[in-house]
Order: C-alpha cells, then structure tokens, then sequence
C-alpha cells in the first residue's frame, strides 16, 4: 500500500479519508472468527454425552461423557459429582447434550461458559429437544455411533423441554460447581416413565454458537501506523502555516 504526501493542508482530511478506507478494506481481508471456546460443567441422572455439530447433524464431534453403571466416580452416585470439559467448537455450531435414565428420577442440568465471559445455562429457554427412535443404552451401555446420532440430529423436529427443577431439589440436592440459576431439565416427567424412557433423548441449544472475530495483528500494525501518519502530517501543516 503506497501512500501521497499532501501538501496542502486544507486536504489532509481528504487524504486521510481514503487511506482509512484503504485500512478499512485491509482489515476487513485479515479478520477472521476465531473458534469458540466452551467450558462445560454438566451431569445427568443417569447418563450423558456431550457433543457439537451444524444444525443438520453435519461436523457433529464428541466431547465426553459421564460414568458407566450407577456408581460415581468419585461420587455416591453417577450424577452427585459433575464432568468438566473444555474444548473448541466453530462458529454456527450448536451444542448438543444426547440423555437417558436408568429408572426412578431422570434430568440433567449443565452450566456452559462461553467466549466474552457469558455463560448458557440449562433452563427450559435456552434449549429444545426431540426423543430419538434409538432405544436406551441401559446403565451400562455405550453412547450411539456417531454417524446414528448424527442423522437423528438431521431428522429432527425440536420442541421444548416440558420440565425443570431448581438446583437443591430431592434427590439431587445442590451439584457442585454449577450455577445456581441452573436447572435439572428433562423432556417430559422428573419421574421414570417406561413409555417414553425407552429411547435416549437429545437436547439442544436454541441458539447458535458465535465467536468474536479479533482484528489480526497485520490490520493492528496498519492501524498503528496510519495513526503515527495523521499525527506526523498535522504537526508538519501547522508548523507551515
């Protein structure tokens, strides 16, 4: 980029109009969004796994799980003490939390720190779901193929968690390292009902993940130095006149 001197003072903003343009266009060729970074802190009576994807089940990545069988680890139970993960999703992607009980009460509840300092928690707003024509793993068993749960994902019509209950509710009581704003959620009933437990469920945000595109350091430098210009050019118009 090649830029002209200009004499005159009384068109230095002229001037310098087109060469912020210039640093505009720059700019606008060297920022990127960057990938989303997430935390998740979740759990579920009695069993889940965590994964994000494109909306249509495309891209869909594993992230983790809970423990196998009814036990904790550590932990009395499976969900008395939560996982913690923390990975890299892409922009437009949507997290999805694949769920399914045991017998007796059934819920998860999770708490999501996103890029900028803000948080999603799991509350019946925030999240849809749709109940998966695959049957429940059972206590033991392993999450569904990946290419399975994906064209469930592809298939789906989403609706709205039916239930929640405040952090503190019997049997869970208050789960560590979680909002309190957060809720247990499930799609029908915090009771088992064999009708409608025998297949897993997914749970999805309603909203899209986005990052916060960053200027690269080549359009800082720009910026930097355009700005040294102005400043330069000025000293040397009034020192003209």
């Amino acid at each position: 980029m090649s830029f002209t001197l200009i004499s005159n003072p009384n068109s230095l903003k002229l001037g310098l109009t087109g060469m912020l343009g210039s640093v505009a266009l720059l700019l606008t060729g060297t920022t990127s969004a960057h990938a989303v970074n997430i935390t998740a802190t979740l759990t579920a009576d009695n069993h889940y796994g965590l994964y994000y994807g494109q909306a249509d089940g495309s891209g869909l990545t594993f992230v983790g799980r809970n423990e196998k069988g009814a036990s904790g680890n550590p932990g009395q139970f499976n969900w008395s003490l939560p996982e913690t993960f923390n990975f890299n999703a892409n922009d437009g992607d949507y997290l999805y939390v694949l769920a399914w009980d045991d017998s007796i009460n059934q819920a998860w509840i999770g708490d999501f720190t996103l890029p900028g300092g803000g948080s999603l928690l799991s509350n019946t707003s925030d999240w849809v779901y749709k109940i998966a024509s695959g049957a429940n793993p059972g206590e033991s068993g392993n999450v569904p193929l990946l290419t399975t749960v994906a064209s469930e994902i592809g298939s789906a019509t989403w609706k709205t968690p039916q239930v929640s209950a405040r952090q503190g509710t019997a049997p869970w009581g208050t789960i560590p390292g979680i909002s309190s704003q957060s809720k247990f959620i499930w799609h029908d009933s915090l009771g088992y009902d064999s009708s409608s437990d025998r297949n897993y469920a997914i749970f999805r945000t309603k909203v899209a993940l986005t990052s916060v595109p960053e200027p690269s350091t080549l359009g800082v430098i720009a910026v930097a130095g355009v700005m040294g210009w102005m400043i330069k050019r000025k000293q040397k118009a009034s020192q003209a006149q």
